[in-house]
């Protein structure tokens, strides 16, 4: 094209080359990238496609109880953290539990079917946790009874846990844990 033009100025072949050449760049550069995102894509659709048949999910959450600390710690996909207290403060009487200072919010103290926002929260947390490689009553356990007085005193566990069958996980359906509480006649459904 610049060949055909040259009959033209040298000054306007020059600009209309230089165009053209830029166009060209442009053109290819769209078409690089085109290229690859469409690998990128086809790369994230394999892997998710496997991920899916070999059913291999990471455990996005992490719980800890320390009975010397007088802590739990849950840490969910390691970027949100929480760390509740399940003791007195150092120095005080041990065998108190905190005394809660709570924000001066209206929904904080308010509680419904006998649990407090606190407690849907950390039950909306037990969905996230693979059945398979937890034990959910020992999980729940840890959530609202993490000093052990309830087994201590002979008495059942405030929740009963119940997962969906393990053929019904494994589609890809909407994963969820119903914690039952007979003492306070609620079911709590946390849905993944």
């Amino acid at each position: 094209m610049c060949a055909f033009l040259a009959a033209r100025s040298e000054s306007s072949v020059h600009t209309v080359c230089m165009a053209h050449t830029v166009g060209i760049a442009w053109r290819r550069f769209g078409s690089a990238f085109a290229v690859i995102m469409a690998l990128f894509m086809g790369f994230v659709a394999v892997t998710s496609h496997v991920q899916g048949k070999a059913q291999w999910y990471p455990d996005l959450i992490d719980i800890v109880s320390d009975s010397e600390e007088g802590t739990l710690r849950i840490s969910h996909a390691y970027v949100a953290k929480l760390k509740l207290t399940t003791k007195g403060l150092p120095g005080g009487p041990l065998e108190q539990p905190p005394v809660p200072v709570p924000p001066h919010y209206a929904s904080c103290s308010m509680k419904w079917y006998g649990l407090s926002l606190l407690d849907y929260a950390l039950l909306s947390e037990a969905a996230y946790y693979d059945p398979d490689n937890s034990d959910m009553d020992e999980v729940i356990g840890l959530m609202f009874d993490p000093r052990g007085e309830r087994r201590e005193q002979g008495l059942e566990p405030l929740f009963e846990v119940r997962v969906p069958p393990k053929e019904q996980r494994q589609r890809s359906v909407a994963q969820y844990v119903e914690a039952y509480s007979k003492e306070l006649n609620v079911s709590v459904i946390a849905i993944r």
